[in-house]
Formats: C-alpha cells, structure tokens, sequence
C-alpha cells in the first residue's frame, strides 16, 4: 500500500497545488516507509519539515484514507546527522591549468 501511495499522493498535490509551491515544498521530500507499517517523509532541512508539517500533513494524512480506506501513519523526520552532507553531490576543486 505505501509504495503506491507516494506516486498517488505526488499526483494529487501537484493537480491541487501551485508549481512553485509543489517543487518548494513536496518534490523535496523523500519517502522511506519502513517495515513497521508507518511511512516515513524525509524533509531535507527543518524549515521545510516545519512548514509542511504545518501546512500539508493534514492533506497528505486525507490522501492516505482516500488511497487505502484506512488512517495511514505519516511521520515527518529529518535525515540523521551526517546523512544530508553526504546526499548532497560532492563538488571537487577544479585546479587551475598549469601554464
């Protein structure tokens, strides 16, 4: 169930809201639905944690009952420390031409 929510809820939220609004806020967001059946959104900073905790958990939480007939367990959460440098691309110092 939880692996075609995320496709089904990404469809949804981007028909009902703004482009500039989606791509800031739920494109960024990365999904790990664990084993214990809860599913897990990984928001890459706390300033967007927060304002999609604030602003969309509730419609995501809606998504999920229409998805699957029952309440679905969402929880919001960072990457653990020292995960979100090593996600972001490694940029290598370009040494300048010998002349």
């Amino acid at each position: 169930m939880t692996e075609e929510f995320w496709p089904f809820c990404l469809s949804r939220l981007e028909q009902e809201l703004p482009q500039q609004q989606f791509n800031t806020w739920i494109k960024t967001l990365r999904v790990e639905s664990g084993e214990d059946g809860v599913f897990r959104l990984i928001a890459p900073n706390r300033f967007v944690l927060q304002w999609v905790r604030e602003r969309y958990l509730r419609r995501i939480h809606e998504l999920g009952e229409e998805h699957g007939g029952n309440p679905l367990q969402v929880e919001l959460q960072l990457p653990p420390a020292g995960a979100a440098r090593a996600a972001r691309p490694a940029t290598a110092a370009i040494a300048a031409p010998a002349l």
